[in-house]
């Protein structure tokens, strides 16, 4: 379960600094801070405890924040959602309150 929990937070990591590369913000540090040091605790000595903590901690701060970065990239035709792997939907607009259709009076 060690060497599992620590491929997770490499690859969030991994998706941190990339999303840090394109927009540095505050809290892109500070949760790659955390996942780092997530990281560094189980490499050394991992209690019965640990487990928890790091699932809780990638479910509750990590997980939610990839919904956010996935539209730090290029959008494009075929793009998909990073929660569902199914095509992203178009974004509907104001003027037309559907995804490029014009409403009729």
């Amino acid at each position: 379960m060690q060497a599992d929990l620590g491929v997770h937070l490499r690859l969030a990591l991994a998706v941190v600094e990339a999303a840090r590369a394109i927009r540095p913000l505050p809290v892109l540090d500070e949760i790659g801070y955390r996942i780092e040091r997530h990281a560094r605790q189980i490499e050394h000595v991992m209690s019965s405890g640990d487990e928890v903590t790091v699932l809780a901690f990638l479910r509750q701060h990590v997980e939610p924040l990839f919904e956010q970065v996935v539209d730090f990239g290029p959008a494009g035709p075929g793009r998909r959602s990073a929660r569902t792997g199914r095509p992203r939907p178009r974004p509907r607009h104001r003027a037309t309150g559907s995804a490029g259709t014009t409403k009729r009076a």
